[in-house]
C-alpha cells in the first residue's frame, strides 16, 4: 500500500476483446478494490487505526464501501475468509477477487488480484469458490 491506496506493480492481461486492465504503478483507493481489504486485514491494529484516521471514503459507485463501520466489517470478513471479493465498487461492470501473498515468515506482503467484466461474473464466483474450497488452508 502507498498511503491510503493500493499500488499495482505487475499485471497480466488476457488476449480477449473485452478485458479489465489497470496500468502498472496505478494507485487505487484501498477501500474500493479487493486488494485493499486483503492487505488491511493482516495489518496490526495500530496501523489499521492510523488508516481509519486518515482515509477519506468516497462513494465511487452504489456498491462502494462508504462508511468506516462497513469497511471494518469488510476487513474482518476478509481476515476470516482469507480473500476479498468486490462487486462493482470502483468501476461499473467490474468484479475482482484478491488473496494474500505471504513471505517466508508467513507475513502478508502483497495480494494477488483477478478482475473480470460483470458478464463473466458467474465464472468469477465459480473460480472463487473453487479456490477457497481447494487451496485455502482451513482453520
Amino acid at each position: 500500500m502507498t498511503g491510503d491506496d493500493v499500488t499495482y506493480l505487475v499485471r497480466s492481461t488476457p488476449d480477449r476483446v473485452m478485458s479489465v486492465s489497470y496500468n502498472m504503478c496505478n494507485r487505487l483507493p484501498a477501500y474500493a478494490v479487493s486488494t485493499g481489504p486483503v492487505l488491511l486485514a493482516y495489518e496490526p491494529d495500530e496501523v489499521l487505526e492510523q488508516y481509519f484516521a486518515c482515509v477519506q471514503l468516497k462513494q465511487h459507485r452504489p456498491n462502494t464501501v462508504s462508511t468506516t463501520v462497513k469497511l471494518r466489517e469488510t476487513i474482518l470478513e476478509t481476515r476470516q475468509l482469507g480473500s476479498s471479493l468486490v462487486d462493482e465498487e470502483l468501476e461499473a461492470g467490474v468484479q475482482s477477487l484478491s488473496v494474500p501473498i505471504r513471505d517466508v515468515n508467513n507475513r502478508v506482503t502483497a495480494a494477488l488480484n483477478v478482475c473480470c467484466p460483470s458478464v463473466r461474473f458467474t465464472w468469477m464466483k465459480c473460480a472463487a469458490s473453487w479456490y477457497l474450497n481447494c487451496w485455502m488452508p482451513h482453520s
